[in-house]
C-alpha cells in the first residue's frame, strides 16, 4: 500500500506542475485510479518461479496487461456494435487464458519473443502472434 501512496504523490506532483491543479483533489483522483488498477491486478494469479524471475515477470505482466486491457475495452465496444458474439466470446476466453498464466518464465518468454498480447485481439495480427505463443496459452 505504501508503494501506491508514493506513486499517487508522484503522479499528483506531475499534474500539479504541468496543469496547476489542486493537489488534494488530484491526489484523490490518482489514488483512486491506482487502487482500482491494483484491484484489477489482484485478479491475476500469483506468479511462480525464482524471486528474480517473479520480479521481472511482474513488471512484464503489468505492462502487457495495461496495454491489453486498454485495447480490450475498445475491441469489446467495437464487437458489441457489430453484434459479433463470436469475437466477444474469443476475447473473454483469451482474457481467461492470459489471467491464468502463472509461470514467471512464460511471461519472460513472451517478452523475449517480442509478443504484444494486445495484438491477439486483432484478427489480422492474431495468427502471427499465436505462432509464438503455442504451448504458453493453453
Amino acid at each position: 500500500m505504501e508503494k501506491v501512496f508514493k506513486k499517487a504523490h508522484e503522479m499528483t506532483r506531475k499534474f500539479v506542475e504541468k496543469y496547476g491543479v489542486d493537489y488534494q483533489v488530484q491526489f484523490g483522483l490518482c489514488l483512486s485510479y491506482l487502487l482500482e488498477k491494483e484491484k484489477e491486478e489482484e485478479g491475476m494469479k500469483e506468479l511462480k518461479g525464482t524471486p528474480k524471475q517473479i520480479a521481472w515477470a511482474e513488471e512484464i505482466r503489468r505492462g502487457q496487461m495495461e496495454s491489453f486491457n486498454r485495447y480490450k475495452e475498445r475491441w469489446i465496444e467495437k464487437r458489441k456494435e457489430e453484434g459479433n458474439q463470436e469475437e466477444l466470446d474469443y476475447i473473454e476466453e483469451l482474457t481467461k487464458k492470459i489471467e491464468n498464466l502463472d509461470q514467471a518464465a512464460d511471461w519472460i518468454e513472451i517478452h523475449q519473443r517480442g509478443v504484444a498480447l494486445h495484438r491477439l485481439l486483432v484478427p489480422k495480427r492474431r495468427v502471427f502472434e499465436m505462432k509464438f505463443l503455442e504451448g504458453i496459452l493453453r
